[in-house]
């Protein structure tokens, strides 16, 4: 039940904040929003799209606590064995886990996408080939992003250090690429396979997406790297999940 209801907050708080940032817009109302040092602008419908699409600009926050809250309340009511009695298989338990989580942080992105549209009057002149290009491909994204943060929830056994590390890891994870950076630079090979890294990574797929100009490459592109990823996070997360003590 305390699930449910968080998961209702969430969902609602998706929406208010949908339908405020289009409502500012409409009434030609500027609003620049800072997160974490990085400046949001919303002049028009598509800076809305592009911030609905961008993680790292609020949604990721909301799913963050949505997923640790969803995972980590096993560990909190220690029902992890009741689970595993009756589905036998940790590995199941971790795909069953990771399925939902996707669905829900891509669920989070279709909702905040959906209502913008729904309450914005020309929504016909905003549905072009790059929208299309842009959601699908963020679909894919916030997929993945879901996998990752459903990792982090199920290796870690506590529900507090969970959520701080999922909000963590949206919130701080471009500061620890700028720090970590100039440090490879000594190493040419080492810089090329750090940036290869990087821009392969979720965030790498995220930074692609608000460049605004999504195609079919794009698409490709971020769909192929979230299969991998989700994949290894499935692979890892599976292996470390089966040799927890629960």
């Amino acid at each position: 039940m305390q699930k449910n209801k968080a998961l209702y907050l969430i969902l609602t708080i998706n929406v208010i904040i949908s339908i405020a940032l289009v409502t500012l817009v409409k009434q030609d109302i500027r609003l620049g929003i800072s997160i974490i040092g990085n400046i949001a602008v919303f002049k028009s419908i598509e800076d809305i799209i592009l911030v609905g699409a961008n993680y790292q600009k609020g949604l990721g926050i909301l799913i963050a606590i949505a997923i640790s809250l969803f995972i980590g309340q096993e560990y909190s009511f220690k029902t992890w064995k009741l689970k595993c009695i009756e589905n036998g298989h940790r590995s199941y338990i971790y795909l069953s886990k990771m399925i939902v989580s996707m669905l829900l942080s891509v669920g989070v992105l279709i909702v905040f996408q959906g209502v913008s549209l729904l309450f914005y009057w020309h929504s016909s002149e905003v549905i072009t080939s790059n929208y299309i290009f842009t959601v699908t491909s963020a679909i894919f994204v916030y997929a993945t992003l879901g996998a990752v943060i459903c990792f982090l929830s199920m290796v870690i056994k506590s529900n507090t250090v969970a959520t701080i590390a999922s909000i963590s890891y949206i919130l701080l994870f471009e500061t620890f690429v700028s720090i970590l950076k100039p440090a490879v630079n000594f190493s040419v090979t080492l810089s090329n396979i750090f940036n290869w890294t990087i821009n392969h990574s979720v965030y790498g797929m995220n930074n692609l997406i608000q460049l605004g100009n999504a195609s079919i490459d794009t698409l490709l592109f971020t769909s192929i790297n979230s299969i991998v990823i989700i994949s290894l996070t499935l692979f890892i997360g599976c292996s470390i999940f089966k040799r927890l003590n629960i």
